[in-house]
């Protein structure tokens, strides 16, 4: 080997020495100076889990005098959850949220041991009113999500041909009835923005 292969040798070895250093030194940082930030951040995707907001037409009744009563459509929501690797006073978080909601104390100190669990619900239906007062509270572990479902104003009336939806291969669709015989109209999507059905059907009740 000539004097120039043993240079370039040389500096190729310190290039390799450099890039080596740098990543010690990166992953030294991630780890060790910034570790407890970048656990905090991956523990709160866990506490907002993922998930598309519900999104669908709604299904109308064409009564006899005209008019369009609601028969399908959709409400918003909201529900109340808890990552327990972050909760630092399970009591104090409690008697917080309490003040806004019924909560099993039991159930709730329960979840809240789970020191190793990134997410647990506390509750489900929240009302907008209580879930924002929640929110400003700002409390370490908890985290409020917004959540749309399928509300029938009419509550059994027509149940069966109006039908049901329910979630299957990770989408929501219709099961059975109107909300199935009219899915293609009824299911949103980024370029759709949905369909109302008119339903001729039960216009003597109305």
């Amino acid at each position: 080997m000539d004097s120039s292969q043993r240079w370039r040798a040389r500096i190729v070895l310190a290039g390799i020495i450099i890039a080596a250093g740098a990543l010690v030194v990166t992953l030294y940082s991630i780890q060790i100076v910034r570790g407890d930030e970048y656990s905090a951040r991956a523990d709160k995707q866990y506490v907002k889990p993922a998930s598309v907001l519900l999104d669908r037409g709604s299904i109308l009744f064409s009564a006899k005098d005209g008019s369009h009563p609601v028969a399908a459509t959709l409400a918003s929501t909201y529900s109340i959850s808890m990552s327990p690797k972050l909760v630092v006073d399970a009591p104090g978080t409690y008697e917080a949220l309490s003040q806004y909601m019924d909560i099993d104390q039991a159930d709730f100190m329960m979840k809240a041991s789970l020191a190793h669990d990134p997410y647990e619900e506390v509750a489900r239906k929240v009302d907008e009113t209580i879930a924002q007062s929640i929110r400003s509270l700002a409390l370490k572990g908890i985290s409020v999500n917004k959540e749309s479902r399928r509300s029938y104003p009419g509550d059994g009336l027509a149940a069966h041909t109006i039908g049901i939806i329910g979630e299957g291969s990770g989408t929501v669709e219709g099961r059975y009835g109107l909300e199935r015989t009219y899915e293609s109209v009824l299911r949103r999507s980024v370029s759709k923005s949905g369909d109302s059905v008119f339903a001729q059907i039960f216009t003597g009740m109305y």
